[in-house]
C-alpha cells in the first residue's frame, strides 16, 4: 500500500529535537485496519518514507491522543530537504512487509 500525503511539520511535545508528521485520519484509519497481524512495539508499522529525493525506512507510530499515526522525521532528511517546523512537505509511504 502506498499514499502520498502533505501537511504540517510538528513538534513532540516541544521538544525540538523530534519533528514528525501526522498522516491524515483516513490514511491512518486504512493503516491501522490492515496492519493489526504486522504492528510493532508501540503500534508501529514499517514503512519507506520519501520527501523529495530522499528516501528512507522507518516506522509510523499510532498516537492514540491524535488517533492517527506519526511519521517521524529525522534531522538528517530535514536537513537534505531543507524542511523546517511547519513546512508543509509532501510525503510518500509505503507499507513494509505487505
Amino acid at each position: 500500500m502506498r499514499f502520498e500525503v502533505s501537511g504540517p511539520v510538528r513538534l513532540w511535545n516541544d521538544d525540538d529535537a523530534w519533528h514528525f508528521f501526522l498522516l491524515p485520519a483516513d490514511v491512518s484509519a486504512e493503516i491501522y485496519e490492515v496492519s493489526n497481524q504486522l504492528r510493532r512495539g508501540f503500534n508501529s508499522v514499517r514503512v519507506d518514507a520519501q520527501i523529495g529525493e530522499t528516501a528512507w525506512r522507518t516506522s509510523v507510530f499510532w498516537s492514540a491522543k491524535e488517533q492517527c499515526f506519526m511519521l517521524p522525521l529525522k534531522k538528517a532528511v530535514r536537513k537534505a530537504q531543507n524542511i523546517a517546523l511547519g513546512d508543509t512537505p509532501t510525503i510518500l509511504i509505503e507499507l513494509v512487509d505487505f
